[in-house]
């Protein structure tokens, strides 16, 4: 049960570090496409 509930969370984090990583791409390629025009 308890390593059930720490995979679980785990995969929490894991979701949450790629829309973090996601969220900062986005912003990279917005400021490219700001500095660029």
């Amino acid at each position: 049960m308890l390593a059930q509930k720490k995979k679980e969370e785990t995969e929490r984090e894991f979701h949450q570090r790629v829309r973090d990583e996601t969220k900062k791409k986005k912003m990279k390629n917005n400021n490219a496409l700001l500095s660029s025009e």
